[in-house]
């Protein structure tokens, strides 16, 4: 997933929306963080 978010494109966010979106984008993060940390952890 995160090879996969890194590779997407941009689109500009209007600066109206940039609130949520950055609470969004906070979210997701931390979803990403946590799937990495299970899948490191499932291949030890």
């Amino acid at each position: 997933p995160m090879m996969i978010a890194k590779q997407s494109e941009t689109i500009p966010v209007a600066a109206a929306s940039m609130p949520l979106f950055r609470e969004l984008a906070a979210g997701v993060k931390t979803q990403l963080l946590a799937a990495a940390t299970i899948t490191q952890t499932r291949a030890e």
